[in-house]
């Protein structure tokens, strides 16, 4: 076993032994008293008030959520069940998705029928299912174009935002999961520690951005929104909203929401935390999970300077 300091080499005399590992061990104490290369930067804790709480349909496995004006738009996954749905910011998938007279089945995903897609009440709001070889991630607007990411298809599709009619589609490589937009760039994550800024236009990468917590990557990443001059992203299975630096990557602060994926627990291991999106009217943050049945609008306590 080795007790001297990791600066100390070689064989001590014994004579000088003690009086070598004491300013051996100053030495150590200096270079770490002076070396900033490697400081510690602990994320901040942004406390948040509950500002409303509305349904949300248990049968939505959702993977996105933008806010365009009054309206939301969210994204459904699942192979055979993916859709797109457009509704009221206030009103929405409510009534008839979780009571006793429609109940969600307890099946696993893989061993649900087709039949078991989203399919609430037409009256409320727009619907774009996708075709059942497509598995819907999230999505954003930017433009007035609506794109939403596909899993592992390598495509984009380009909606328009109030029919969710079909306009274009756009090829990317490897997988699709997070999706906003940040200045006149899409910014893109694919469950890994990056995020991707791409050109609208075509899709293509101009730059990517290593994710880091105290010099550690952030992996699954997920939906993704912006506000305050930060990126705020979902990550899979985890409790937190992270706030992102859009220049370093640093993860610079959290959103603990623990005490509501406490109350959405289920059998169900997929049924996790993913869904935000920035409400720039209401000041604050859409979140819900997937197979949740509330969604929540909330703001926070203690909010960052808006980064120039």
């Amino acid at each position: 076993m080795q007790f001297f300091p990791k600066c100390v080499y070689g064989k001590l005399l014994p004579t000088v032994a003690f009086a070598f590992v004491a300013l051996s061990l100053n030495k150590c104490t200096l270079q770490a008293s002076t070396d900033t290369s490697h400081s510690i930067h602990n994320a901040a804790n942004y406390d948040y008030s509950i500002i409303k709480t509305l349904p949300h349909s248990q049968r939505s496995f959702t993977q996105g959520l933008v806010v365009d004006g009054h309206y939301l738009i969210e994204s459904s996954g699942l192979y055979g069940k993916s859709v797109v749905h457009r509704y009221p910011v206030f009103n929405g998938p409510a009534s008839g998705e979780t009571d006793s007279a429609t109940p969600v089945s307890d099946a696993p995903v893989s061993d649900r029928p087709v039949s078991d897609r989203l399919e609430p009440d037409k009256n409320e709001g727009q619907y774009k299912p996708l075709p059942d070889d497509l598995f819907a991630e999230s999505l954003t607007v930017f433009n007035g174009k609506l794109f939403l990411l596909t899993w592992k298809s390598e495509r984009v599709l380009v909606l328009d935002p109030n029919s969710l009619n079909l306009k274009s589609t756009l090829a990317y490589q490897g997988e699709g999961w997070g999706l906003t937009s940040f200045g006149q760039e899409l910014v893109m994550s694919n469950g890994g520690d990056q995020l991707l800024f791409r050109d609208p236009e075509d899709f293509s990468i101009n730059r990517t951005l290593n994710v880091t917590d105290n010099q550690q990557p952030v992996e699954y990443l997920n939906d993704l929104t912006v506000a305050y001059g930060l990126i705020w992203a979902n990550v899979w299975h985890e409790s937190y909203i992270a706030a992102i630096h859009p220049d370093s990557g640093q993860l610079v602060g959290k959103i603990e929401l623990r005490e509501l994926t406490r109350q959405h627990r289920s059998f169900d291991s997929d049924s996790v935390l993913n869904g935000i999106a920035w409400d720039e009217q209401q000041q604050g943050f859409w979140v819900t999970g997937k197979r949740w049945n509330k969604r929540y609008l909330i703001q926070l306590k203690n909010p960052p300077q808006p980064l120039e």
